[in-house]
């Protein structure tokens, strides 16, 4: 490929030359060298094509043409310009080749810096991706998961289907790539450039996650509390958020923990470059047109785990959830809303949530797609996890108070006693 290109360009240059040398010593000399290079390069501007092809050809014509000007106007004999053009030609596909040289070296740094690697240590808890597993899992029947779930997670797929960093990093790994940028006139223009700021971007902003806020406390009334006091708590108080609101919440949660970017290219089965682990960027929060947004907040996130222990677990943490600092965090086991909404995650529902006055608890699926399949040796639909949210209201409704517990009443030969 490359020595087909080289060769092109060089039989292009010279057969430009010869033209421009057969013109110069015509009829028209100088005036007809004007008008072939013009020609040449505004048929270059008009037909996309060649200048994609051949950058070189568009500039050395130009090049030619304002040299032919200066011939003509200038009253210097006509050969001339062809001598003129005898130096633009290969100045102009010098300086590309040098550039392209450039690059290539400039190429083979970065790969250098995004290699890829392997993740088998980090799925070190998942069996192997070999012929026969994935055989396996492509054999067996999808989750049955009901009609929504799946228009959901499809939804989820096409979101998560383009990544500018991807498309660079795969660029980055193509060899096709060096054999344009290293052909002399050709390839500069026809392959988009490596951009490492469009790698470098997302890695930028994996600081530190914004902090979750603490619930507030409540205000428990007793008998005695005035009637007035009450009722004013209970008419600025913004109603729950909507299911659809939450849903719309925990699904651009979910986009964010799984940013197609911070996969970066999968070259084949658990060997990617650029790779960065699963995180939170932002903190959640409710659509901006739900009224009661601002009055309820997330002040608990974690990440339950399903497939990295005996039993179902909870990275505790008061961060937002980040793959690479839970792998020493503690963990604790569900509690009982929890275990009671996993089992409708794995089938029937995306998001399970229990409304308290001043509390929402909710628990959403994570659930494999299409990109996850590229490193995970589960199948599409399958539930990889869930988020186990609080959220709490931020100026809550006094509510009563619990009343006193009964002392503790003993029987002692028919007898009651209070110890």
């Amino acid at each position: 490929m490359l020595a087909q290109l080289m060769l092109w360009s060089a039989i292009v240059s010279t057969l430009f030359l010869l033209a421009v040398w057969a013109v110069s010593r015509g009829r028209f000399g100088a005036a007809g060298v004007c008008g072939l290079t013009g020609g040449a390069f505004f048929v270059s501007l008009l037909e996309p094509v060649i200048m994609v092809l051949s950058p070189a050809f568009t500039l050395y014509t130009l090049g030619s043409f304002v040299a032919a000007l200066i011939v003509k106007f200038g009253r210097f004999r006509p050969r001339a310009a062809f001598v003129a053009a005898c130096v633009i030609v290969p100045a102009t596909l010098g300086s590309l080749y040098w550039m392209s040289v450039r690059e290539a070296r400039r190429i083979a740094e970065f790969r250098e810096v995004y290699p890829v690697v392997s993740l088998d240590e980090r799925l070190a808890y998942e069996p192997s991706l070999d012929g026969e597993r994935s055989t396996a899992i492509e054999a067996a029947s999808h989750p049955q998961i009901t009609a929504e779930v799946e228009q959901r997670l499809a939804e989820l797929e096409q979101r998560t289907s383009w990544s500018y960093r991807r498309f660079h990093l795969e660029a980055l790994h193509d060899r096709t790539y060096d054999q344009f940028i290293r052909a002399s006139g050709f390839g500069n223009a026809r392959m988009m450039r490596f951009r490492h700021e469009e790698v470098e971007r997302h890695e930028r902003w994996d600081g530190d996650p914004a902090p979750l806020p603490l619930p507030p406390e409540e205000t428990p009334y007793g008998p005695g509390t005035p009637l007035p006091e009450l009722l004013a708590g209970a008419k600025n108080a913004a109603p729950a958020p909507e299911a659809s609101a939450l849903l719309d919440m925990h699904a651009h949660g979910l986009h964010d923990f799984l940013d197609p970017d911070r996969i970066g290219w999968v070259r084949e089965a658990r060997q990617a470059a650029g790779f960065l682990p699963h995180a939170f960027q932002r903190v959640p929060s409710l659509p901006r047109r739900e009224e009661s947004g601002n009055d309820w907040r997330i002040t608990r996130l974690e990440l339950v785990s399903l497939l990295k222990h005996d039993t179902p677990v909870a990275y505790v943490s008061r961060d937002l959830p980040r793959m690479d600092e839970l792998r020493d965090a503690p963990t604790r086991p569900l509690d009982e809303f929890e275990s009671a909404a996993l089992p409708r995650l794995r089938r029937e529902e995306d998001l399970v949530v229990e409304e308290g006055v001043n509390r929402i608890r909710m628990l959403g699926s994570v659930r494999a797609g299409n990109d996850c399949l590229q490193c995970h040796s589960v199948r599409r639909g399958e539930l990889l996890g869930a988020f186990s949210y609080d959220l709490h209201r931020m100026r809550p409704i006094p509510v009563p108070r619990e009343p006193d517990p009964l002392p503790a009443v003993s029987w002692r030969a028919g007898t009651a006693s209070v110890p």
